[in-house]
């Protein structure tokens, strides 16, 4: 397994192998060979790792949110050995392969494909017995990458004092609005629409459009009794209610609106009784 995540990490710097000492001080210095002259020969085997991740064996891998995975899947055949019967392994016969998988991580902001990127670490996970890669390997993997993004080593730190540096004045923030200096929101009050002239304001539900188009009130005459000589009386007209409303403005007629008043038949004159009949006179004698 070191083995394989040290090839790892020469294909992910640029084709240079470092060996550390076996206690991974920090600081410590490593053992530096460079396999190839031209970093960029790395490139198409980081573009076959990432179609791995993308379309290949290793499609199905569940990759951390902002990280880009290069990934080599295997599955190692291999005989049962002497020294694995204290784990169940028979010896000398064909059991589960041996799974493993190698990732190399970096930023996903970072261009793809780089011969050189910076912020890059590589993890190789061995299970033997453990049967395909994809399925063992490749998951344990992903999850050591998430927890290496989680702990910040895959992002990149800009220097102290630089624009978007941790803990530099202003940096991730936006100024809040309407403080000095930022522009604040701008409100804007509605305009009223002006009263269509051709439309009355309002208009009453159920009312007819004859009593919304016009404000004058009803007329009522009365019948003509019946056997009555007198002339038929005018018709009686309310006079139209002062308007308070400004000039030009039309009103809309009330929704319930007062009955108009209803004009009294003027009564007919008695007929004259018929005076009595004067006496005759008495009749005379011969």
């Amino acid at each position: 397994m070191s083995q394989l995540s040290r090839i790892g990490g020469a294909i992910a710097g640029g084709g240079v192998y470092r060996k550390c000492t076996q206690g991974m001080d920090k600081d410590a210095p490593c053992e530096e060979r460079h396999l190839v002259d031209d970093p960029a020969l790395m490139v198409p085997i980081l573009s076959g790792m990432q179609q791995v991740v993308l379309a290949g064996t290793a499609r199905g891998l569940k990759v951390p949110a902002g990280v880009r995975v290069y990934g080599k899947t295997g599955t190692a055949d291999q005989i049962g050995t002497k020294d694995e019967i204290p784990y169940g392994v028979a010896y000398n016969e064909w059991g589960e392969p041996n799974s493993w998988f190698l990732g190399i991580a970096e930023p996903e902001q970072a261009p793809a494909c780089q011969a050189v990127t910076p912020h890059r670490i590589a993890a190789a996970v061995v299970v033997p017995r453990g049967g395909l890669g994809a399925r063992v390997s490749g998951p344990a993997a992903m999850e050591i990458l998430g927890a290496v993004q989680s702990l910040g080593y895959l992002t990149p730190k800009a220097a102290p004092g630089a624009p978007g540096a941790p803990g530099a004045p202003g940096a991730g923030a936006s100024p809040a609005p309407g403080a000095h200096g930022a522009p604040g929101p701008v409100v804007l009050s509605p305009v009223p629409a002006a009263p269509s002239p051709s439309a009355p304001a309002s208009a009453a539900p159920g009312a007819s459009p004859a009593a919304a188009a016009s404000p004058r009130a009803l007329t009522s005459v009365s019948p003509r009794p019946a056997g009555s000589g007198s002339p038929r009386p005018a018709p009686s007209v309310s006079p139209r209610p002062a308007s308070s409303a400004p000039p030009g403005a039309r009103t809309a007629a009330s929704p319930r609106a007062t009955p108009p008043p209803v004009a009294t038949p003027r009564p007919s004159a008695p007929a004259a009784s018929p005076s009595p009949a004067a006496p005759s006179p008495p009749p005379q004698g011969p």
